[in-house]
Order: structure tokens, then sequence, then C-alpha cells
């Protein structure tokens, strides 16, 4: 799907994760994604649902790398590092509520669920809030330009319109 540009627009989001956990005695960890293949959600892109699968994408065995996908389509992707930056990206456009959304509408993906972090003793925590991305909606815009077309009433026979009309020949 292709967006309508407003100005200072973006589909990457990324940051860190770091804030929502307090190691301890327990000394560092390591962030990464729980293990997921076609889950279902929520969420919807042009009418199918998505689902989230969950792969690791360096060969480290650590589950780095969600993939939400829709009929075949990447709709968006996150990818967690092990010292919790991440980086969100948006592939294609999200369903919101309803057909009559104004263009300010967002919608929050709660990703928090997702994201587990284990310490330096192996202790496993998944995360249970903070961590949501939103996605503000796009509408369709009339752009300039003029669209025409052209009838011509001696093309009219009775056939052609419905035994109402018949035209004259030049």
């Amino acid at each position: 799907s292709e967006g309508k540009e407003e100005g200072d627009q973006t589909t990457v989001a990324s940051g860190t994760l770091a804030s929502l956990v307090a190691v301890g005695a327990d000394e560092d960890g390591t962030f990464s994604l729980i293990e997921l293949t076609n889950a279902p959600t929520l969420l919807k892109s042009q009418g199918d649902a998505i689902t989230y699968t969950t792969s690791d994408s360096d060969g480290d065995t650590i589950l780095d790398t969600l993939t939400a996908s829709a009929d075949g389509r990447v709709v968006f992707t996150l990818k967690v590092e092990t010292d919790g930056d991440y980086t969100f990206t948006l592939k294609d456009q999200i369903d919101h509520s309803d057909l009559d959304d104004p263009d300010s509408e967002t919608l929050d993906i709660e990703l928090s669920s997702l994201v587990q972090f284990t310490d330096f003793d192996e202790d496993v925590i998944t995360l249970s809030g903070g961590f949501t991305i939103t996605v503000e909606n796009d509408v369709s815009k009339q752009v300039s330009g003029t669209v025409s077309g052209t009838v011509h009433e001696d093309a009219l026979t009775l056939a052609n319109s419905d035994n109402q009309s018949e035209g004259n020949e030049e």
C-alpha cells in the first residue's frame, strides 16, 4: 500500500526497552521475543487477519524478529536487540476501527507481552506493559487534475436507450 505523505512522517520507530527492566543483583541480561508461529491477533490489514511469527534473524538462537503478516504480505516487523534496542518498521497499512476514520485517528499496538528478558542466572520475565507502537491512520485525498468523458446523443438507438430515444446520425 502507498500512503499519503504529510510533512515529517515516518514508517520506522526505534528506541530502547532497557528502562522497562530493573535487573537487581542478578547482573545484566538479554532481551528477546517469545516464540510465535502464525499467532492470531485482533489486527487486520486490507481486511485480512494479521498473524505474528518470531524468528532468529542473526543465528544466535535468540528470537529477535517479529514479522506481522496478512495474506502473505508483511505488514510490519519488530526487531529487538539483546540490549533492548528495538526497531519497528511499518511495511503495509493496518485497518483502523471503521470506514469513516479521520486522518488523525491512531491505533495503539501493545507489544509488551511479546518481549521477554532473561537475566544472568537465566530468570525469565515477560513484560506486562509499557511498550506500545502507535500507528496513525492514512486517508484518501483528492489530487489536482480532471477526469472527463464524452458521449453522443447521435449514437442513441432504441436498443441501447431502453426504447426511449433514437438519435439522428450525422
